[in-house]
């Protein structure tokens, strides 16, 4: 084999073996990006969920004369906060519901400029 086609087939074997570290560097760096946020977003809904649960236990001892009763006066209170709070984007959303029996009932739904709240 000529020094020219060694040249160019360790060449080639040079951009090859580039080519798969930046694939692979590329890879795992989206990876461990996607982890983070996965886990950025659980801690945010937890802290969510420990806010209203705490909305709730208080509600329960100070708003007992509230129309609706407790849980009225805090599914109020987070309607409120959300609407007047920043709204997610195009593909943000904030759903509430609470357990009766087996069924499972939505309050109400926040999705990008949208609010509802049910009945």
């Amino acid at each position: 084999m000529s020094a020219k086609k060694r040249i160019v087939l360790l060449t080639q074997l040079m951009l090859v073996t580039f080519a798969i570290s930046i694939v692979t560097a590329v890879t795992l760096l989206y990876r461990a990006e996607i982890d983070r946020v996965k886990n950025q977003l659980a801690a945010s809904a937890k802290s969510q969920a420990c806010l209203i649960e705490a909305m709730g236990r208080f509600d329960a001892v100070h708003s007992v004369d509230y129309p609706g009763g407790p849980i009225a006066a805090t599914m109020s209170q987070i309607a409120d906060a959300h609407e007047h709070a920043q709204r997610f984007g195009e593909m943000g959303e904030f759903t509430l519901a609470n357990r009766v029996g087996e069924d499972i009932v939505y309050q109400f739904c926040i999705r990008s400029d949208e609010f509802e709240m049910s009945d």
